[in-house]
């Protein structure tokens, strides 16, 4: 890894982190809501919090996505020439 990289890697890291997290948060929330209710049962209030939390769920899932291509391009960018072609076969099976 390149020296003057690593205080950059750590930013990105810690966003990938942290966008894992609340998209996961969310998603919990989110299970643990509809596993409340009965088949076809849901009020039409709570079918409302569960839109909202389905679009704020979405936003973090895309936001972790970005923060991870994110962090994949700035590594990759670290990667000496001669491997640069050995990641992208292994990031392209993962």
């Amino acid at each position: 890894m390149i020296r003057g990289n690593e205080a950059r890697l750590k930013v990105l890291q810690r966003k990938c982190v942290r966008a894992l997290r609340l998209y996961t948060d969310l998603a919990e929330t989110s299970c643990e809501m509809l596993c409340r209710f009965e088949r076809g049962q849901i009020p039409p209030r709570e079918r409302m919090k569960l839109m909202r939390l389905s679009r704020q769920e979405s936003l973090a899932m895309n936001a972790y996505l970005q923060a991870k291509l994110n962090l994949m391009s700035a590594l990759s960018d670290t990667v000496p020439p001669d491997d640069r072609e050995v990641c992208r076969v292994v990031s392209a099976m993962t």
